[in-house]
C-alpha cells in the first residue's frame, strides 16, 4: 500500500480518500439503515456481489471486495456496511 500511495498519491485520510475515489469516477452508494433491521455485513455484501470491484465502507475503515472476495488485512466480514464505492468506471 505504501508503494501505491507513492506512485498514485492516494490520500490516507477518510475524506480525502473518498474525494479521490469520486474524482476518479467511482460511484458512491449509501446503505441506509432501516429501523428494526440490521445492516448488511461485509460477508453478505461479498456474497451478493460476485462480480465487480468495490471499496466498502464500514465504521472507521474501508475494505475491498473484488469478484466476491474480501481483500483486507483483518477479518472484517461480520462488520456492518455503511456504503460502498462501485469502481467499474474508476480511472487513475
Amino acid at each position: 500500500m505504501v508503494k501505491a500511495r507513492a506512485d498514485y498519491s492516494v490520500p490516507e485520510d477518510g475524506p480525502g480518500f473518498r474525494k479521490w475515489l469520486i474524482e476518479g469516477g467511482a460511484v458512491w452508494n449509501y446503505c441506509k439503515a432501516v429501523k428494526g433491521k440490521k445492516r448488511m455485513t461485509v460477508l453478505q455484501f461479498a456474497e451478493t456481489h460476485p462480480k465487480g470491484r468495490y471499496v466498502v465502507t464500514i465504521a472507521g475503515h474501508e475494505t475491498a471486495v473484488v469478484d466476491g472476495v474480501i481483500l483486507d488485512a483483518y477479518n472484517c466480514g461480520e462488520k456492518s456496511v455503511v456504503g460502498y464505492f462501485d469502481m467499474s468506471n474508476f480511472k487513475l
